[in-house]
């Protein structure tokens, strides 16, 4: 018997354990492309959905200013009667901004970023 035929078995191991860790990268590539595409998506969905409330909101107190101001027979008193009403939420959103904000972005993200593989197959 030739050596070849000993040691040829032990070449399709490293070819074998090659090929499973090119596979390997492969699937690791894969699902942290999936899962940045995901958390990209829903930044991007987040933005755009404060970027129509701010508008919304800007036109609804101006709007507010107005009518309150005509109420009051003052524009000014008005528009500075709404400017109190935003001063006291911002200071609420503030003071909550942990519990509000940076918890449930980080739990969001978490949720993205830790998929298991069962919950794959449900999307």
């Amino acid at each position: 018997m030739e050596i070849k035929e000993f040691t040829q078995p032990i070449s399709d191991i490293g070819d074998s354990a090659k090929e499973y860790v090119n596979i390997k990268i492969d699937e690791f590539k894969l699902k942290t492309t999936k899962q940045l595409s995901s958390a990209v998506n829903i930044i991007f969905a987040w933005i755009l959905i404060a970027f129509v409330a701010i508008f919304t909101l800007s036109f609804l107190a101006v709007a507010l200013g107005l009518w309150v101001g005509e109420l009051l027979s003052s524009q000014v008193y008005g528009f500075l009667i709404v400017g109190g009403v935003f001063l006291l939420v911002t200071i609420v959103l503030i003071i909550c901004r942990k519990k509000l904000f940076i918890n449930a972005m980080v739990r969001t993200f978490v949720k993205i970023l830790f998929k298991n593989d069962e919950d794959e197959e449900d999307l």
